[in-house]
Parts: C-alpha cells; structure tokens; sequence
C-alpha cells in the first residue's frame, strides 16, 4: 500500500475488531412483538394477528417494488393481543407485504394472494 499511496502512510485502526455482534433493541424488539398472518396464501381475505404495548400502531399493505397500497388502520391501541380481518379482493394475485409500524420499531410480513 506505501508504494501506491506514499511513503508516509500508515495504518490507522477505525473499528476493532469483536467476538459477537449483538443489537440488544432490535432483538428486545422482535422478542416482544409477534405479528402473523393467516390464512396464507389467502384468496379474498386473511387475519393479522399481532400484539403491541399501549400505543400508535398502523399497519398498510405495500407492493414488491415498496408501493403503498392501502392503509389498513392508524390509531392507538391499548396493549395486549389484536387481530384484524384484512379484505384482499381489490388486489391481484401476487406477493404483498404487511407493514406493521409501532412506535418503538416495525414488523413484516409476506403474504401471497390467489385468485
């Protein structure tokens, strides 16, 4: 590398190296929140069913390519286990994703539709 560069370069550690990665949140997060969808693949409707601590929960439903569709709710929910009927007769058979955006993080889902 001193021939490439110059004479005077020298090392310079930005980041030491370490054993174990680890995100303490985001794996709080994922423990703390379930989300699952069912039936899936569904024809004309499916079921998510997720729990949340008190607070704003909205969910929507986007496209592979990260196109917003709909959003299915926008509100604050009291703490515990929800589930929600989501009606998919307005979509076309393919791949979707479930978004559910809480306060403190978001959660996904793929789901697939036939018709």
């Amino acid at each position: 590398i001193r021939d490439l560069i110059h004479q005077e370069y020298s090392y310079i550690p930005v980041l030491s190296p370490c054993d174990q990665v680890s995100n303490t949140k985001a794996e709080a997060f994922m423990n703390a929140y379930a989300m699952e969808v069912y039936p899936n693949p569904a024809k004309d409707s499916t079921q998510l069913r997720f729990d949340c601590k008190d607070e704003r929960v909205v969910a929507s439903i986007f496209n592979t390519t990260g196109h917003l569709l709909r959003t299915i709710f926008d509100r604050k929910l009291q703490g515990g286990d929800h589930t929600v009927n989501i009606d998919l007769t307005d979509l076309q058979s393919g791949n979707y994703v479930i978004h559910l955006a809480f306060e403190s993080g978001a959660k996904k889902n793929q789901i697939l539709t036939k018709r």
